[in-house]
């Protein structure tokens, strides 16, 4: 990751597109176990009934089921997903801000176990934290990782965030999102 000054607002600010616009949307991609209920939470407080949540149907909300959705509902001022891909949409006349937070690899692993290992319900990963310690849970999931491809604890943070650029390697593709997004915070410097 850059230095946190290497990006200054102003240089970010220039990313936000179009100018002139006359509706603005904040759309907050919330990565799993990125403090992202505490956002949602400050969202619907400052929003109210403008915020809206909303999962793709596949497993994916893309940059066209996006745009698509917020012209069909142009009441919505935020709207979080955990599936929305970056990279944002376009949309004529809608000046959109993506927000994304970021957290420290192995904070997020060991928050991802903890919340796997009291979660009531019969996934995968909450059976594997339930009868495993941290490094087992970790151990699983990397080798769960090389069969399948589960992002839950390998490079997840990277993986998304390179949807957002074009070109290179995962990590090259995840800074260049980094440095032209607006907004990135850092969970462990965020107060709700």
């Amino acid at each position: 990751m850059p230095p946190r000054d290497a990006v200054t607002a102003d240089d970010r600010q220039a990313t936000v597109r179009p100018t002139g616009a006359s509706r603005t949307v904040i759309i907050h991609y919330h990565l799993f176990k990125n403090a992202g209920t505490s956002v949602d939470r400050t969202l619907r407080e400052n929003f109210g009934d403008s915020w809206v949540g909303r999962e793709g149907e596949d497993g994916a909300l893309k940059p066209d089921a996006i745009a698509d959705y917020l012209r069909r509902n142009e009441w919505i001022r935020v709207l979080s997903s955990h599936t929305a891909l970056l990279p944002e949409p376009h949309i004529d006349g809608v000046r959109v801000i993506p927000v994304v937070f970021v957290r420290h690899p192995l904070d997020r692993i060991r928050s991802v176990y903890d919340f796997e290992h009291v979660q009531d319900v019969e996934t995968p990963g909450a059976r594997a934290a339930k009868r495993l310690d941290i490094g087992g849970y970790i151990e699983w999931r990397l080798e769960r990782a090389a069969v399948t491809g589960d992002r839950s604890v390998s490079d997840f943070q990277t993986f998304r965030l390179a949807k957002g650029s074009d070109g290179g390697r995962p990590l090259e593709r995840a800074l260049r999102t980094i440095e032209r997004l607006p907004f990135v915070g850092l969970v462990e410097e965020y107060e709700p």
